[in-house]
């Protein structure tokens, strides 16, 4: 089979400003974005592929995010302008992805897991490793 010339996980290009959660107001850089770049978590752990949107912090920061669906469903998930999680916060962000896996703490979900980062930007879809 001939590959030459041949593009993956290629899709429409979609330009449009970021946006952010109703009621929220987003800093002037990332009001700027012009292209809105959508991440995802793809996590292989015990045979099963986690999947897990990642949305941007007010703070600039990526966390992860729900719902945990598949990948598609979960690029369309991201979101820009959602609060940086205080402190306290940390342990409710992980726990949706510890439940589905079925364990109790972050060390154990680690333990025998495997991340790849997942970007939709411009049409194009990356898997990066960590």
């Amino acid at each position: 089979m001939d590959l030459e010339g041949a593009k993956f996980w290629e899709l429409p290009p979609q330009r449009q400003r970021g946006t952010a959660e109703p009621g929220r107001v987003l800093s002037p850089a990332l009001e700027r974005t012009t292209v809105r770049k959508q991440c995802a978590s793809a996590y292989e752990r015990g045979g099963y592929i986690f999947l897990s949107p990642s949305s941007l912090t007010e703070g600039g920061l990526w966390v992860g995010s729900e719902p945990l669906v598949k990948l598609e469903q979960a690029l369309n998930n991201s979101k820009v302008g959602v609060p940086h999680p205080a402190r306290h916060e940390w342990e409710a962000v992980a726990k949706p992805l510890l439940d589905l896996a079925g364990v109790k703490t972050w060390d154990q979900f680690a333990q025998n897991s495997t991340l790849c980062e997942v970007e939709r930007t411009a049409g194009t879809i990356r898997f990066i490793p960590t």
